[in-house]
């Protein structure tokens, strides 16, 4: 009869990771106001859609902006465009 070492199994609980605190748009106001929270509560869980939508927001806005104030008169710029091609 040979014996062998019963083996203890040791259950690891989970280690579940603590939820955060605020939602995307919170975050947002947050990162201006008390950054260092934020940014740690980003790091529980990164999130990038809403980010992602604010950025395409933003730069169609400055867009826009940018070009109504040069006031390009599209029709006239390709048309010269157009006229030096043919020459």
């Amino acid at each position: 009869m040979s014996t062998t070492p019963e083996t203890e199994t040791v259950a690891n609980p989970e280690i579940v990771p603590p939820a955060p605190k605020y939602n995307d748009f919170q975050r947002i106001i947050g990162t201006l106001l008390f950054p260092s929270e934020m940014f740690q509560d980003i790091n529980i869980k990164p999130s990038l859609f809403v980010a992602l939508i604010l950025s395409i927001i933003v730069s169609l806005g400055a867009t826009l902006i940018i070009l109504q104030r040069v006031n390009i008169n599209w029709e006239d710029f390709y048309s010269k465009v157009f006229e030096e091609q043919l020459t």
